[in-house]
């Protein structure tokens, strides 16, 4: 894959991941009801297009690059907080459902 390709899935990821950050954000210090169904309402559907999106990108790009270990990392991240909105984009039929 040409480096120039792997920028734009790169930058892209990166801009996605922003919009969910941005909703962790705005649910920062709410009650816990209010932040579920904010998740729910808001970050849900972001994520499922992340991942609908990455699962596209991801046969594009070796995986030993540095690209793919960065895609994959939040699937190893510390995910054991059901609360927490974690990626998954390999996991098979991982959502935030």
């Amino acid at each position: 894959m040409p480096e120039s390709e792997g920028s734009a899935i790169a930058e892209e990821t990166i801009k996605r991941n922003a919009a969910l950050y941005a909703v962790e954000k705005e649910a920062r210090y709410k009650p816990a009801v209010e932040r579920v169904a904010l998740r729910q309402d808001k970050a849900k559907p972001v994520f499922n297009a992340l991942e609908a999106w990455l699962s596209l990108q991801l046969p594009k790009i070796s995986g030993k690059s540095t690209l793919a270990a960065a895609i994959y990392y939040p699937a190893v991240a510390a995910c054991s907080d059901e609360r927490a909105l974690c990626a998954r984009p390999h996991a098979k039929g991982a959502s935030l459902s």
